[in-house]
């Protein structure tokens, strides 16, 4: 069989025979199954980076019985919550203003210019929210009834989940705005000008 068809040829007919050998409702289901695959790995990416946030944000605690140290430890780091938050706060908020500088940029359409400044609004503006809603919820968690903490815990999770799909979303589209750049950007640049010792 070798000799015949070459390596390619086998391949070929193995996979001819595992098609040939499978059950109809398998094939019926692939699509559906592609089309799953598809829309949970942006999900399954978001919690992803929800883990690592959760792994720093208590890798101030060693577990009992551990033979080493979490990945982002830091003495003390997990103690403090508020200053956390805060930390959190400044840094999700001065990322999302660094992307606002592209405001008025040159978009290939008005859809991605408008995206672009929704999302960038957004990662800067959520988390100053989210910390309007966490600093009350960790001062009154031990007087406040079960029903308003579920609330609060609610809305952070959704603030939290906007957060991270709008930084996916920033993300992705930084990437798909390769597609079309302006004139300027395939301009060389003589380096001579602005470092004479090269």
């Amino acid at each position: 069989m070798l000799a015949s068809g070459g390596v390619s040829g086998f391949i070929g007919n193995k996979m001819v025979s595992i098609v040939h050998e499978c059950p109809l409702y398998l094939c019926l289901l692939l699509p559906f199954l592609l089309i799953f695959l598809f829309f949970s790995a942006p999900v399954i990416v978001i919690l992803m980076i929800a883990a690592s946030f959760g792994d720093i944000v208590f890798s101030g605690v060693i577990p009992l019985g551990a033979s080493h140290v979490p990945k982002y430890y830091s003495p003390g780091g997990g103690n403090n919550i508020k200053t956390q938050t805060l930390v959190f706060m400044i840094c999700g908020s001065l990322f999302g203003a660094l992307h606002c500088i592209a405001w008025n940029f040159t978009f290939p359409t008005y859809a991605e210019q408008m995206l672009w400044r929704v999302t960038s609004l957004a990662v800067a503006v959520i988390p100053i929210v989210f910390v309007g809603f966490a600093i009350p919820t960790l001062i009154f968690r031990h007087r406040t009834t079960g029903v308003v903490l579920w609330l609060s815990r609610f809305l952070l999770a959704m603030q939290f989940f906007l957060y991270m799909l709008a930084r996916l979303s920033l993300l992705v589209q930084a990437l798909v705005l390769l597609r079309k750049q302006p004139t300027g950007a395939f301009r060389d640049i003589d380096w001579l000008k602005f470092i004479p010792h090269l």
